[in-house]
């Protein structure tokens, strides 16, 4: 149920709307069932450094299984802005997905990208850059 937002993208959805917004720049649309882990599998260049990330590049979460080892399993991704912070990140997730939401629904800006801890689920950070897709 949506609190306080008349139309909702999930975070797949709204990196496709951008896309498709910036198709003539782009010169591509992602696929309508397109998955972060194969969106990622599109952008070969990661940084382990999230320092090293640059305005637009996407920011992919890996859950960790409990022994904190990876799962392989990609449940959000967000863009990164950067900001005055150097953290901040454009998401969506539903008001209660998150402590970071704030209670919002949808797309909003958060001050850090990085995930602590919540629910018991933790989450490892992939930066990929979107030159791949701007070059080609």
């Amino acid at each position: 149920r949506l609190k306080d937002a008349p139309l909702f993208l999930d975070h797949m959805q709204l990196i496709q709307k951008v896309i498709e917004d910036l198709k003539q720049d782009f010169g591509f649309l992602l696929i309508a069932n397109c998955k972060p882990a194969h969106c990622r599998k599109t952008l070969p260049v990661s940084f382990e450094d999230p320092e090293d990330c640059e305005a637009g590049d996407l920011i992919f979460y890996e859950e960790l299984e409990v022994d904190g080892s990876p799962s392989g399993r990609f449940p959000h991704l967000e863009i990164f802005i950067g900001g005055d912070s150097g953290t901040e990140s454009l998401g969506s997730m539903p008001w209660n997905a998150h402590s970071r939401t704030k209670e919002m629904d949808g797309v909003q800006v958060f001050e850090d990208f990085r995930i602590a801890k919540e629910n018991g689920k933790s989450f490892r950070v992939h930066c990929h850059s979107i030159q791949t897709w701007l070059l080609s």
